[in-house]
């Protein structure tokens, strides 16, 4: 298994593309600040929870430390998980 890690997500944003291996939740949120005090706007910080692989078929991996929180339905497309 792998570690879990963290991106700090600009809003309205192109995608994030620095994964922070070492960065605890609050290392992510002070990276966040340093962003918005540098280039301003506004970040979300995203955990990585788990990774989905095709070979040879899918391999779901939960990475360590990982909380799921899970809804009923998925609001954006009304299936149940």
């Amino acid at each position: 298994m792998k570690t879990k890690y963290w991106y700090v997500y600009k809003l309205w944003g192109g995608p994030p593309n620095y994964k922070h291996l070492s960065y605890s939740y609050d290392k992510a949120v002070q990276e966040a600040k340093r962003l918005v005090d540098t280039v301003g706007g506004e970040y979300e910080i995203l955990e990585a929870v788990a990774v989905v692989k095709a070979a040879p078929k899918y391999v779901v991996e939960t990475l360590l430390n990982a909380v799921h929180i899970m809804d009923e339905q998925d609001p954006d497309t009304g299936i149940p998980f």
